[in-house]
Formats: C-alpha cells, sequence, structure tokens
C-alpha cells in the first residue's frame, strides 16, 4: 500500500489602522501645543514662532530622532494626510498573506509471512507576512517541519511477537523584521549592543496621543528543535498471560536563538518638557522624543 498527498492553503486577511503621525512642522521640531514646552536642561520654555508653536532646536536633539525623525517619510513614522476617522491623521491597509503547505507520504508492506513494515514521512512548510504603518515595522514569520515515523514487526510464532520503530522530528520557527539600514544604526551610536545581523530599528513608542513608531519588536527571533526517538518491545501470550518487556531511547535537541530587540524599545510620556503638575499634551511626549528624555525602555545587551 502507497499512499502520498499534497495540501496547500493561501488565505490573506487585511485591515485598516488608524492613529496620529507626527506632522512635517513637527518632523522639523515645531510643535503646536497648549501645554508649555520646556527644555529639560533650563527649565525653560523653548521659543515660539508668530502662530505660537514651540520650537525645539536640532542642536537639542538626540541621535535617535535625528536618524528616525529625518529618514525618508514612511521609513519610520506613518505619514500624515487626511482620513476619514475622527481624531486621526493617517490610515494604513495592513495586509497579513498566509501560506500553508503540507505533503504526507505513507507505505505499508508485508515482508515475507513473518514481517510487516509501516513507514510515514511528512512536511509542512508555513508562512505569513505583515506590513506596518510605517516601512521597517513589517515583519514575516515561518516554521517548518519534517518527520518520518518507521514500523518493523516481525512474528517469531503466532503467540511471540517483537515490534521495533524509530522516529524522528524537526521543527524550526523564525520571526524576521525589516533589517534597518547600516547607516542609521551607526549614526544611533548605541553602545555595548549586542551584534546581531538583520537587526531591526529601535521601536519607538508614546504614551500620549501619537501612534508608534520606528521597528517591529522582538526581532529577528528563532526557535526549534530535533527529536530522535526509537523503541523496540517483545510480547508473549502464553495461555491466560500476556508477557511484555521493551525500550526506549528519547533524544530532544532544542534550538532557539532568543537574542532579539538588542536595539531597544523606548516609551516617551511628555512629563520631561512638560511644567510639573500639569498633564502633557501629544506635543510634550513629541518633544521628549526629539531630546532624549525616555519614559521607560528595554533591550538586550
Amino acid at each position: 500500500f502507497f499512499f502520498a498527498d499534497f495540501e496547500r492553503l493561501k488565505s490573506s486577511t487585511s485591515s485598516v489602522a488608524y492613529g496620529i503621525a507626527p506632522t512635517s512642522d513637527e518632523l522639523q521640531g515645531i510643535i503646536p501645543s497648549v501645554t508649555p514646552i520646556l527644555d529639560p536642561s533650563t527649565g525653560l520654555p523653548f521659543a515660539q514662532d508668530g502662530n505660537g508653536n514651540y520650537i525645539v532646536p536640532q542642536s537639542r536633539w538626540a541621535r535617535l530622532a535625528l536618524v528616525a525623525a529625518k529618514a525618508t517619510p514612511g521609513n519610520y513614522f506613518p505619514v500624515a494626510g487626511t482620513t476619514a476617522s475622527n481624531g486621526s491623521n493617517f490610515a494604513v491597509v495592513l495586509t497579513d498573506p498566509n501560506t500553508n503547505n503540507q505533503q504526507t507520504y505513507k507505505i505499508d508492506q508485508t515482508i515475507g509471512s513473518n514481517d510487516t513494515l509501516s513507514a510515514r514521512f511528512s512536511l509542512t512548510k508555513d508562512s505569513s507576512a505583515q506590513n506596518g504603518i510605517d516601512a521597517y515595522v513589517a515583519q514575516t514569520q515561518g516554521n517548518s517541519g519534517q518527520s518520518f515515523n518507521v514500523i518493523e514487526t516481525h512474528s517469531f510464532t503466532p503467540s511471540l511477537v517483537n515490534q521495533a520503530r524509530v522516529g524522528w522530528v524537526n521543527y524550526t520557527f523564525a520571526e524576521v523584521g525589516r533589517a534597518a539600514p547600516s547607516a542609521d544604526i551607526s549614526a544611533l551610536g548605541l553602545q555595548a549592543t549586542f551584534p546581531q545581523a538583520g537587526g531591526a530599528f529601535p521601536q519607538i513608542g508614546f504614551s500620549q496621543g501619537l501612534s508608534g513608531g520606528g521597528g517591529f519588536f522582538g526581532v529577528p527571533n528563532s526557535w526549534g528543535s530535533a527529536i530522535w526517538n526509537g523503541e523496540d518491545s517483545i510480547s508473549w501470550v502464553h495461555g491466560k498471560h500476556n508477557l511484555a518487556s521493551g525500550l526506549l531511547i528519547y533524544v530532544n535537541k532544542g534550538l532557539t536563538n532568543n537574542v532579539a530587540n538588542t536595539l531597544g524599545a523606548y516609551t516617551f510620556d511628555g512629563s520631561s518638557t512638560a511644567p510639573k503638575g500639569v498633564s502633557p499634551t501629544a506635543g510634550n511626549s513629541w518633544a521628549d522624543f526629539l531630546v532624549g528624555d525616555i519614559t521607560n525602555g528595554q533591550a538586550s545587551v
């Protein structure tokens, strides 16, 4: 008996993400805010233009802001525009295409009068991809698996039977983002980071108003396992008695690469540039980002 099977499933989902992106003026350091925007180094408000907007000079910008805000529009922040969603200034269509493949092969064979052989081999391969609200927050996932199982049964007599089996399973999973340009990574000037090829740009988050930006969190990341197992058993039926004994060997070799998020994830809440006791605005959050005052952050080192 021989059996072969191949299956493929392709699907895709989509949704629309709405949010608030920094405007072209804010990307230049020109920030509207009803709450004063203070320079943390002096405690005094930044200068204002004729329209009452606060101006954070580039001489006060942190390296992260100099790279992210000055990059090609859409690279590290969504592009501000018009949208039908109240309170938002951008809309991005997020798509998530998926492909799932599976192959299975099976054979059963009688060998002579006392032996039978059964074998099965399977392959799976799945992939998915998703874009994000900016160009470098995209991510791709993939996993693959291979397995086989072989069983040989030998009948010494109708009442004395030996069965031997060997099996193997191998599974791998990988998640990657869009690697940030090496020139941008160098310009950040981060120290003591873990060297890793294909690292994503730092993730940027805001607690007040603005949507996030930067790269995808926690990539690249991969793990897997390779499992070998074998057993041999013998059974003997004698009258009203059934005796059995056997041996099992099991080896699991795990593979992991969880040193991800090496360039960090940073959140800005506006508290550094807002007067004490005054609730920060989205403008204060953006100003905190420009001057590099982090509320909280994390990175693998």
